[in-house]
């Protein structure tokens, strides 16, 4: 059976609107700079604070003083992708699902499973013969690469080894741990396809960053990832950084309250949006990018209308506001050492409920899909 679905293929790159006059602040994405690598490393781990309470007043100084509004960039349109257009064909599913099953997982493991990483692997351009992937997490992305690109050699790089048990051996994949940051400068200029999935929203130099992996691509090699944007207009809680940056450039106040440090998610810096992302990709050499969203699936875990989403998106919003709003204004009433203590056990409360901040943030962040190829 011949594959009649890759959107890379047979979908045109939609052309960017210059909207470059356009001064509202709504459209510019926001950026949070960390320099220390260690500090880097604690905000990953604790993104809204953690057991030192030295690295959290740090932290929120340093995000207070630094944070800033990314440059202004020319709007760009998203192509839609129909469900027919998300699903892989028969003889690669059949593989992903053998692949899946071999590991362990049961059959409704495999289908969510398949409904969160089957669009992605249905972008990759098949003819891809060397490939790293950047932040592979569990591995299961892995396998759907291994389906989609039989023959192809796959490089896989994360923080931590923490590839679920059987992932290398079925995949046949090189594994290096260790910081990105340090290792990625290491490896050869050597590789057609770069891809990673919800990484580089993890980025506290996006541009430097991306401009070292478009080094690692050949000529004509591509770049494929996803990731949310939490950054673009209407997504949840943004505007409470917006707000935090005007009162700031008013010299109101510059300062984060510990409650307030799960808006900010210090463990997701770059708070990108779609025409922040393609100008990004363009500045560090990957060319003009396509941008893809699912038309009936616009977050990883939401799956209706855009309609729909927008809606559910409002209400959740609003329900979580009605419920931990007056908690967390009680606990910003406490002295600053109880405030501090506080935070923490609210918000370990909220990550664990459904109404929780964490996860109107998580779950209704929408995500974008981008090709990029290099001159």
């Amino acid at each position: 059976m011949t594959r009649q679905n890759n959107t890379l293929e047979t979908l045109e790159l939609s052309h960017p609107v210059d909207n470059t006059k356009n001064k509202n602040v709504a459209n510019r994405a926001i950026q949070i700079p960390i320099d220390d690598p260690a500090l880097q490393a604690y905000l990953q781990k604790y993104p809204f604070g953690g057991p030192n309470l030295d690295l959290n007043a740090l932290a929120r100084r340093e995000v207070a003083a630094r944070m800033y509004l990314r440059p202004e960039a020319r709007a760009v349109e998203i192509v839609l992708l129909k469900p027919a257009q998300t699903r892989l064909a028969f003889e690669e599913e059949n593989r992903v699902v053998a692949l899946l099953g071999s590991i362990g997982l049961n059959e409704e493991q495999k289908r969510t499973h398949l409904n969160d990483f089957a669009w992605e692997a249905n972008m990759l351009p098949r003819d891809a013969k060397n490939v790293l992937v950047i932040g592979c997490g569990d591995g299961i992305e892995l396998l759907f690469l291994r389906a989609a690109l039989p023959g192809a050699r796959i490089t896989a790089l994360n923080y931590h080894q923490s590839l679920l048990p059987g992932v290398q051996e079925k995949t046949g994949i090189s594994f290096v741990a260790g910081d990105m940051n340090k290792l990625l400068p290491t490896f050869k200029s050597e590789y057609d396809l770069v891809y990673s999935n919800h990484t580089l929203e993890h980025l506290y130099s996006p541009d430097e960053t991306l401009k070292v992996i478009a080094n690692l691509i050949v000529p004509q090699g591509r770049m494929v990832s996803v990731l949310p944007m939490v950054g673009r207009k209407g997504a949840p809680f943004l505007e409470k950084l917006r707000e935090f940056l005007s009162k700031r450039d008013r010299k109101e106040s510059a300062e984060i309250h510990p409650m307030e440090a799960v808006f900010f998610d210090f463990g997701h810096p770059w708070k990108t949006n779609p025409d922040d992302l393609a100008a990004t990709l363009e500045r560090a050499g990957l060319g003009s990018a396509r941008l893809y969203q699912r038309e009936e699936h616009l977050a990883r875990s939401v799956q209706t209308s855009a309609k729909k989403f927008h809606a559910k998106r409002e209400r959740m919003v609003l329900s979580n506001r009605l419920f931990w709003g007056p908690v967390e204004a009680l606990a910003m009433l406490l002295p600053k050492l109880l405030s501090e203590k506080a935070a923490r056990y609210v918000l370990a409360a909220e990550r664990r409920l459904f109404l929780g901040t964490l996860h109107v943030m998580n779950e209704f962040s929408e995500e974008v899909l981008f090709v990029a190829q290099k001159p």
